[in-house]
């Protein structure tokens, strides 16, 4: 909807309802996608438990442009064949890491879409907690160090997204139209080329009167 639209609903809301309408500066969605895919190894380390030792989560993280794939679903996990399987809840950890991480994009803000993300790796050093081996450790406290560790992975899987996202040359999608400007003898172009800068127009052409655009 334009603001040629949003001026047609006004007028209806004040003649047919009488009411008093105010429209603030409109507000563009707006997308980002990444230009070129990259692989990007990331890791985040913190305490975790009450013994104060310290936890690690490794990812490697594969980002690819996937033009009308939409909005971000799920990681796709490739792992190498002698991998060992990667567990659910860290799966989810990832996935609600990444999720994050697209939120939003490093140009203005807005959503990252069209992306594939594949999961080529995984290191973390709470895999080795296990009930079993630790007999003393108390369940209540195995819940809250595996919380502990779900939020560590997913941390190290948002960092991961965001710096890949940032080095693989985020852009906007916005459309572009060429405009051909042809101006009359003795008119003022002066405010016609500040409105078109405003509107972030790129000159591809001047040639005496006529300009050439893009947007």
């Amino acid at each position: 909807m334009g603001e040629l639209h949003m001026d047609i609903v006004k007028c209806r809301l004040v003649r047919d309802y009488g009411l008093n309408v105010f429209i603030g500066p409109l507000q563009i969605a707006y997308r980002e996608i990444i230009s070129h895919p990259i692989t990007l190894t990331r890791t985040v380390q913190d305490i975790v438990d009450d013994k104060k030792r310290i936890h690690s989560a490794n990812l490697t993280l594969c980002l690819e442009p996937a033009p009308k794939s939409g909005k971000f679903k799920s990681v796709q996990v490739e792992l190498p064949p002698d991998a060992t399987s990667i567990r659910s809840d860290w799966l989810k950890a990832i996935n609600e890491g990444c999720g994050n991480a697209l939120h939003n994009g490093p140009v203005l803000g807005f959503p990252i879409q069209d992306v594939v993300i594949k999961l080529k790796g995984i290191t973390t050093s709470g895999g080795r907690v296990n009930p079993a081996v630790h007999e003393k450790l108390v369940s209540w406290s195995l819940c809250i160090l595996q919380l502990n560790l779900f939020h560590l992975v997913s941390a190290c899987a948002h960092k991961c997204v965001t710096e890949a996202i940032e080095a693989a040359g985020a852009r906007l999608i916005e459309p572009i139209m060429r405009l051909d400007i042809s101006l009359e003898s003795g008119t003022e172009a002066q405010s016609i080329l500040h409105e078109l800068s405003r509107r972030r127009a790129d000159i591809v052409e001047c040639c005496g009167t006529q300009c050439k655009r893009w947007f």
